[in-house]
């Protein structure tokens, strides 16, 4: 049996505003599954012995995740969830496990070096 496609389909790279509307998502659901705002239930709290610990989420207003958004040019979605996945290992590496803007825009500048480093090694 031979599956092949014949089609292409092109998806092309999250504009500005798109890439704020990933990363505005990707902060409500830091609010309402790792801040707690669900009563502290998780719905996989079953299959672990020890309750993640709980994040805060400190002044993370809109015009940081525009600003986000801005510097992000040239992330796919798929990169825009890793580096909402290094949000949330930096948060959880800190004793206090508090995302404030400083440290979402450090790990923001910091991805975008990588991406970009990543990029001039595959040319």
């Amino acid at each position: 049996m031979n599956n092949c496609i014949d089609e292409v389909i092109e998806f092309p790279l999250p504009r500005e505003v798109e890439r704020y509307k990933l990363l505005k998502l990707y902060s409500l659901y830091l609010n309402k599954y790792l801040c707690g705002e669900e009563g502290g239930k998780s719905k996989c709290g079953h299959l672990f012995k020890k309750k993640p610990q709980k994040i805060t989420i400190e002044d993370l207003p809109d015009d940081v995740l525009r600003e986000a958004a801005w510097k992000t040019d040239g992330f796919s979605g798929h990169d825009i969830a890793k580096l909402m996945a290094s949000v949330q290992a930096a948060v959880y590496g800190r004793p206090d496990c508090v995302l404030d803007s400083n440290l979402y825009m450090k790990i923001v500048d910091y991805e975008v070096q990588e991406h970009h480093q990543r990029n001039k090694t595959s040319i």
